[in-house]
């Protein structure tokens, strides 16, 4: 499975990473932002958060390239990076909400994959690696 930590380095970037995304604030936001982009007054109005800790929050999520910004006039408006991150940020809220399902997560993790894995086709040569599904 890709960066578990089996190395020291790998280890503590992972731990820097767990850290980042730990501070309560920054999970705010970064939940506010799983709904779309967002401009600064209004992640500021959904969170709570006050502007200059909000400013913080969203500078530190910048540094580590989790979120991205656009300008539209005068006002900067934010997103979560892409849907990896997004995925990433998912994640941590489902394994803390008491209705998720850890036994598939538990599962998906042993196999090391992010789906489940396709049925077999019956008929089809041993080599066919991959198929494409164009709908009509």
């Amino acid at each position: 499975m890709p960066n578990m930590p089996r190395t020291r380095e790998v280890a503590e970037s992972l731990v820097q990473r767990l850290r980042l995304l730990a501070q309560p604030q920054r999970l705010m936001v970064l939940a506010c932002l799983l709904d779309g982009e967002k401009s600064v007054g209004q992640i500021e109005s959904e969170t709570g958060i006050g502007q200059p800790t909000l400013s913080q929050q969203l500078a530190e999520l910048r540094r580590a390239e989790i979120v991205i910004t656009r300008k539209e006039a005068r006002q900067v408006i934010y997103s979560i990076k892409d849907s990896m991150e997004e995925m990433r940020v998912r994640l941590i809220c489902a394994v803390c909400d008491p209705d998720f399902d850890m036994e598939r997560l538990a599962g998906l993790v042993r196999r090391g994959t992010a789906a489940p894995a396709p049925a077999p086709v019956k008929d089809e040569p041993a080599a066919c690696f991959a198929r494409i599904y164009m709908e009509s």
